[in-house]
């Protein structure tokens, strides 16, 4: 099936949020989501690089782990 652009952007900003900033391990994250590890370090590598050249892509990844955080703090 073919992935909607959209879907893509958001998994590659997620997994990049997961390993950059929370530490996780793409093989523990592709574990988590049942992905294949190879996919989730693609998908990490790819938003890696756009972390450094994109400051929309920067933006975009502080707002997730705003919500993220934001929402961890209002569940405990």
């Amino acid at each position: 099936s073919l992935r909607r652009p959209m879907q893509v952007q958001a998994r590659i900003e997620f997994a990049t949020l997961a390993a950059a900033r929370y530490g996780l391990r793409s093989t523990d994250l592709a574990k988590s989501i049942q992905k294949h590890p190879t996919s989730v370090a693609r998908w990490i590598s790819r938003g890696l690089r756009m972390q450094s050249e994109e400051l929309s892509f920067r933006m975009r990844i502080d707002k997730l782990d705003r919500l993220i955080s934001s929402s961890a703090r209002n569940n405990t």
